[in-house]
């Protein structure tokens, strides 16, 4: 009998009691496997609703992968499935922004788009060296000026990660094309790219603004016991990436919603400890690579 390559899928989330702006995807269609992961931005909350754009960013992803393969059997890309429930998002002017991480498997290969500081690493059953996503975010530093200058502090450092605003967007789309006056910025502020290099006054406008085609890529070809873990920055922040390929590969034979329940215990323990009560949502989804008989005809 013919075989083929799957993903065996598990989640585990836990979330803050103020918060909850996480969602994740574990689904499949025909031939094709997905997992994600969304997490609301929490500063977007002021005046709009993030964890409905992390919800319909994971929903309307599966939505595009799913017509896809319902209409000719294709495989579209993550960024692709991305970019279709984003557009949803900006026709229907919803507020809110969020980060977001799609893994699409088939045939062997899994590909991935990251946009912000949610992310997946892929530990091999092998000893390959795991591989992790890249972390996007903007460094912003508010220099020594003012009440921190009198007072002799040093300047704060912030970490915006990359999002998706549908709002923003749309605001931003139309302001090319009907340039304005350039946004007033607080000379106290000084932003830098990754690299180190001050953004200009005009550049800072675009800070949060991003779409699924700013996100960064990747294309593995995995094999049979690989496993994949996805989660939102309350997995990252505060377990590491050595602890979290040291848990997978020391339970290898736990199911993949057990894994993600460990992983998810590990974080919400770390936050814990660091004090009283959670800090942020924890969304971790785990997909095993298994090898599945494929019905004569199917």
């Amino acid at each position: 009998m013919a075989t083929e390559l799957r993903l065996a899928m598990g989640s585990c989330t836990k979330l803050h009691p103020r918060k909850g702006h996480d969602a994740c995807l574990r689904d499949a269609v025909g031939c094709v496997d997905a997992i994600g992961v969304a997490d609301g931005v929490s500063m977007s909350a002021l005046d709009g609703h993030p964890e409905i754009v992390a919800r319909e960013l994971m929903q309307g992803s599966f939505r595009a992968i799913r017509e896809a393969w319902d209409t000719d059997h294709r495989v579209i890309t993550p960024t692709e499935a991305l970019q279709s429930a984003f557009d949803t998002l900006v026709q229907d002017q919803v507020r809110g922004s969020s980060t977001a991480t799609l893994a699409i498997f088939a045939d062997g290969t899994l590909r991935t788009v990251n946009v912000g500081d949610s992310g997946f690493m892929v530990i091999f059953d092998h000893g390959e060296a795991s591989v992790r996503s890249k972390r996007q975010q903007t460094v912003a530093y508010e220099d020594g000026c003012g009440w921190r200058k009198r007072h002799l502090l040093p300047r704060v450092r912030i970490a915006v990660p990359h999002q998706l605003n549908p709002v923003a967007f749309l605001e931003h789309r139309r302001q090319r094309l009907h340039p304005r006056d350039t946004p007033r910025v607080d000379p106290s502020l000084r932003i830098y790219d990754g690299c180190g290099n001050r953004l200009r006054d005009d550049e800072v406008g675009e800070i949060g603004i991003n779409e699924p085609s700013d996100g960064d890529t990747m294309e593995l070809k995995l094999n049979e016991y690989d496993v994949v873990v996805a989660g939102t920055d309350g997995l990252w922040d505060y377990v590491t990436d050595n602890a979290v390929e040291n848990v997978c590969r020391a339970h290898h034979d736990d199911d993949p919603e057990r894994l993600a329940e460990r992983l998810a215990g590990m974080s919400l323990d770390a936050q814990m400890g660091i004090r009283e009560g959670p800090i942020d949502d924890i969304t971790v989804v785990v997909a095993r690579v298994t090898r599945v008989d494929v019905a004569s005809g199917g």
